[in-house]
């Protein structure tokens, strides 16, 4: 699968231990940068963890902030069916 990257695009792809984010170099149109999130081995919710970070890293101008509406992430530790009890 070919894919064409412009300049302010971003591709997420799912790694065997973590997530990999592909841009467009702004010093050099013809780069292809890429950023690794590495999953923690040590915690059950890595992989939700590297994902958020990898949002928050490309995409933080539409998080929520102080003055701001946006998106929140919030991982939990735990299902719906344990909100009840």
């Amino acid at each position: 699968m070919k894919v064409d990257l412009e300049l302010g695009d971003v591709l997420i792809k799912r790694a065997h231990n973590g997530w990999m984010a592909l841009t467009i170099s702004e010093a050099d149109p013809t780069y292809v940068l890429t950023d690794v999130y590495s999953d923690s081995e040590t915690d059950e919710l890595g992989i939700h963890e590297s994902l958020a970070e990898l949002l928050w890293d490309h995409f933080c101008a539409y998080f929520r902030s102080k003055w701001h509406g946006g998106i929140t992430l919030k991982i939990e530790e735990k299902g719906r069916e344990h909100d009840d009890q």
